[in-house]
Formats: C-alpha cells, structure tokens, sequence
C-alpha cells in the first residue's frame, strides 16, 4: 500500500513506496496458523472471506430447475425377418428381439409327458388306465431311437436316460405336436380323446399344458430369432411410433446388451408431440471426482495429485486436470418422472439460482452454425435424408427441431443369466487364410452343456473312428504326400470369397465343407449355433471377424418384469474373442508316418 497519498500522483507512478506486512510468529511451529478450527464460526467465516471464498462470480449455486419435455411411446417392434411388427408397449424388447428355441432335448420331452400325466391325475377320476394307454400308444409313448445314424449320433449319457424311461413316460415332443399348436390363437386343435378322456376335459389339459410350456420356454420345434443375422452376427430391429407420421428408432448392431446407444434415429418432422409437461425439481450435485470441493475437507485420497505428470505438450491431460480440479463439483442431476419405452424431447430447461436469476439452458446443437459439427453428449445418430437431417436439427417450426432427444428403452433392473449352454469362437488363422470357428460348449441329447472337445472324443468313440492306415509309401521310410494336414472335427472353416452384389465385388467368408479321408463323409457341427438345419450359418461379412476374433454364446436368461410377471428365454450373446489362432493347416506337403491324418478341407458347400 502507498505510504502517502499527498505526492503529486506523477511522482507516485514514478517513484512509488510500498509496505509489506510480514506475520512474526513467537514459535517454531506453524501448525496453528494453518489450522481450520470449527468451534468458532465467526473465526471460520473470517477464514472464507480472506481465501475469497464469499467473493461473487456471478455464478450462483442454482436452487431449482424447471424443465419442459415431452414423450411418445414406441409401441411397434418390427424384427428383421418379420413382416409384421408386434406390440412391444408392455414387455421386455430384449426378450422380444432374442427370444428363440433350441430343439426339445429328451429330459425336456419326458418332462412335458409327466406333467401331462399329472394334469390327467388332476382332471381325470380314473387316471391309471389313461396314463398306461397313453404311454402304450404309438403315437404318445416314448420310444428309443432307430437303429443308424440316429442311434449312433446319440450320446452314452442320453442312451443310458432313455433305457430307463422308454415304455414308463410320455413322449412331450409327439404330445405336442398332435395336440398343440403354438403359433395359432387356439391354442388346441383337431382333439381327439384317447380311451374314456372327454374332448372338454382333454382341452383343459392342454390349454393348461401349453401355458406352461410357453412359461418355460419350451416349443415343439426349433425356431431361432427372426431379428438375428448370421452374416452380420447380431440382432436387427426398429421400433417406431404409432401414428401416420411415425419416428422410427433403427437398433443396428445389438448384439445382447441394450440400452439408448443402441439406436439411431430417424426423426419425422410430422410426428405429432403431445402438449409440453412441466416439471419443477430441486438438482442434486454430481461430482465427476478429483479434489473436495470444500477447501477445508479433509482429502480422501481418491486423487493422487503428486502422481499427475504432464509436460508442456500434453495438452489434453492439462485439459482434463483443470477441468476436473476446478470444475469437477459444478454439475447437477435433475430427475424426470418418465415411464419407458419412451422417446423423450426437452422442450426447455430454466434454472434459477440463489441470486434469484433465471438462466435458459440452450441445446447444443443450437450453438452452432452447423449442427453435424457441434459436440453433445447423450444424443442418437440420425439417420435418413442428410439435407430434411439439417433442417430437423437446426430447429424449424414443425419438427422437433434442435432439442434434445433421448429414447428410454423397457429395460429392467436386473436379468438372470446362466452359463453358456453353447458357445462357438470365430478366430482369424493368417497362416491358412481362413476364419475357423471353434466349437467350445455344446448340448448333449439331455440337454445339457458339455465341452465340445469331451463330446467330440465321445463321437468318435461311438462312430468308431481309426487314424488311417500308413500306405506303402510311407511303411517303406521314404516321404510321402499329403493334399493337407489334419485340423481337429470341432473346427470349421470359413473361406474367403469373391461375391458380387448391385454390381460391386466384395469379399465375404464362404463356409466350407469338412471331410473325413478314410470315409469321404461330411462332419457336421454339434452345435445349434453352426447347425445346417433351422437357419444354417453359411457366410459372413468379413469386417464381422475382427483380428481379436468374436465368440458367440447361447445362454438361459430370466428376468422379473414391471407388472410382477416372470420371463425366460434363450438368447444369443457376442463377446470378443481371443486373439488370432493357427489351426495348423498346410497344403500340399511332405510328411512322415506321425503326420498321416484322416481330414481334408474342400472349398464351397453344397
């Protein structure tokens, strides 16, 4: 501070004096000096006013926030395959879109036979003799498979449980194809009673039998999803609401985990909204980490600020210290009352501060001339016409313009999961140049999971495989030929092809066919996910195998819906996968008797 103010104020610029106050403390120890004692609130607002702290910065803590939005609600689910879409308003969409039916082991058809029996003890006064003729009869009982390929495809363990219940249970895959058809309204058809049973009692019986099929998942016949791609390896559905200008919501790419990202969005101008609810709430603080926001908190430890290290040119991380060390504690979270499936718009957003100022917060795509370049957070990629794309973002009068959209998908809390029942591996092999998927996990004829490798020791046990004998060649010492090496009947390959689609050429991965050598016969996959038969996986893109490969799994999933009722179905799931793998396949190569093997791939199918 200047000593005196009577100088002329030239000779102050010139010549100023300045007085530097310098604390003298009586004792070594700063300690208390530094101390932030709460026992004395006038001493602690002291404190406040010399760290500044009390000074205003024109940017009040707000006090309420009143926020203007609209919703409509996508009631049509129209799956890849289909063409018809279903009412998805008051169900899971992930239980619509992955939904699908593996083939009725022989532990589920015994299973759907007691409990028909049950159902007959329960309706039925004399139920003994109507068991035993049904389990007499040709077309109800359980019979053991025919002698051939049927029987030798059966596995020891399903050889063993059908010993044991052939000519003592029902057979659930014939009762249900005689007597149900799940894909009609009815749910029975053509009854006919067996023995003394009514045609009104056996109706009861099977409407009753096939309600509690259809809660545990269970139908007469495989049926996968209609929404899955297998070139693709995901799920494809769009959901859009009703109206006759409906907006539709395009899920790409989802491939068992759902949630608003998943969807793009193709806005129509003439969607009608309904008229704006307005909604006035207190925020609460959201805090993105870093320091306390209270300069006289004591530090968590959560930031290790003598571990930061950024250099000149790290520009980004100096970008991220300052922005959380200094504005990590100035965000707040306003909650919305919305029921889902909803696609919500934010009409307005007025916050009010403890100043009493009212400030509108505008959307982000109105603070830029160009609204495809602007950066905002939690929004859906738009898609359709790129020139009506800009005219709905930049805000005209009949769309929903440049506010903010944000679809809330039927989710629930929680979904039970089981371990896979089947899972296949898609891996990249450079060294064969080809893409091989591995059977890893497979159902068994009890349907449950085993590993492939098991199954397949197991397979070749009952189809009596023996390595091929060495031939004359290789008995006298000298190399011999081989077309190619052997790679194990768990790996199937897929094959680059040249395909061409609208007069563009692109390459895609072709499956082909693996042969034995000794008995030229097709080895076929065990798995429902590689299976020939329901909807056979024949070709895929090839951006669909990545260098870290992808894994496919078939799990078991439960999950308690809003209105108290429980769901279960099958659904697939892509993870990713472990890496690039060799197979160990060589062409046109000389080998010794070690090498001799009984496997040869050829190109194409079919």
């Amino acid at each position: 501070m200047p000593l005196v103010n009577s100088f002329n104020p030239e000779f102050s610029k010139r010549f100023a004096a300045w007085l530097r106050l310098e604390p003298r403390c009586r004792k070594d120890d700063f300690s208390r000096g530094l101390q932030a004692c709460t026992a004395d609130p006038l001493w602690m607002l002291g404190r406040q006013w010399q760290t500044g702290e009390l000074a205003a910065e024109d940017a009040g803590s707000p006090i309420d926030v009143t926020v203007d939005y609209s919703t409509v609600t996508p009631t049509q689910l129209l799956r890849e395959g289909d063409a018809k879409a279903v009412d998805a308003s008051s169900t899971s969409f992930e239980m619509l879109v992955e939904q699908e039916h593996l083939s009725l082991s022989w532990r589920d058809r015994v299973q759907i036979g007691q409990r028909f029996e049950r159902l007959i003890r329960q309706y039925a006064d004399d139920a003994a003799p109507l068991i035993e003729a049904y389990r007499a009869h040709l077309d109800y009982g359980l019979e053991m498979p025919p002698e051939g390929e049927a029987w030798t495809n059966t596995d020891y363990a399903t050889r063993r449980f059908l010993k044991l219940a052939c000519g003592r249970s029902i057979d659930g895959q014939k009762l249900l194809d005689k007597y149900t058809s799940f894909d009609a309204e009815t749910p029975t058809h053509q009854i006919a009673p067996l023995v003394s049973l009514s045609p009104a009692t056996l109706t009861d019986i099977v409407t009753h039998l096939r309600d509690w099929c259809l809660a545990l998942g269970l139908r007469p016949a495989p049926k996968a999803s209609s929404a899955w791609r297998n070139p693709h390896l995901d799920y494809r559905f769009e959901l859009s609401t009703a109206g006759p200008a409906p907006t539709s919501l395009l899920a790409t790419d989802y491939r068992g985990e759902i949630d608003w990202h998943s969807f793009n969005l193709h806005l129509n101008p003439r969607t009608a909204w309904p008229t704006a609810t307005s909604v006035t709430t207190q925020p609460s603080p959201a805090s993105v980490g870093g320091s306390s926001s209270r300069w006289w908190a004591f530090e968590d430890s959560a930031t290790d600020f003598g571990s930061i290290e950024a250099g000149s040119t790290d520009l980004a991380r100096l970008f991220l210290m300052e922005y959380v060390l200094l504005h990590g504690d100035e965000w707040y979270c306003v909650a919305l009352p919305i029921c889902m499936p909803a696609l919500v718009r934010i009409d307005a957003v007025k916050v009010r501060n403890v100043f009493g100022d009212v400030t509108v917060v505008e959307p982000a795509r109105q603070l830029s001339n160009d609204p495809l370049k602007c950066f905002d957070l939690f929004s859906h990629s738009a898609v359709g016409d790129k020139s009506q794309l800009i005219e709905n973002l930049k805000g005209s009068s009949d769309a929903a313009g440049g506010k903010s959209l944000l679809f809330i998908p039927s989710l629930s809390a929680h979904r039970m999961e089981s371990a896979p029942l089947e899972e296949a591996e898609f891996m990249r092999d450079e060294g064969a140049n080809k893409v091989w998927a591995v059977e890893h996990r497979v159902l068994n004829g009890l349907g449950r999971a085993v590993d492939a490798s098991s199954a397949l020791h197991e397979r070749s046990q009952r189809l009596d495989i023996e390595p091929a004998s060495p031939d004359e060649t290789a008995n006298s010492g000298l190399a011999h030929y081989r077309l190619a090496t052997t790679v194990p009947e768990n790996w199937f390959p897929f094959a680059p092809f040249n395909a061409a689609t609208g007069g563009k050429r692109r390459v895609v991965l072709r499956r082909a066919v693996l042969l034995r050598d000794a008995s030229h016969s097709v080895i076929w996959p065990m798995s429902q996910l590689l299976a020939m038969n329901g909807m056979p996986l024949l070709w895929m893109e090839e951006a669909v195998v990545p260098r870290s490969g992808a894994r496919v799994q078939i799990t078991s999933q439960r999950q308690r819906w809003a209105d108290g009722r429980t769901y279960g179905w099958m659904g697939r799931r892509v993870l990713i996968g472990t890496g690039e793998g060799s197979s160990g396949l060589r062409w046109d190569v000389c080998a010794g008797d070690s090498d001799v093997g009984r496997q040869r791939t050829e190109s194409g199918i079919g």
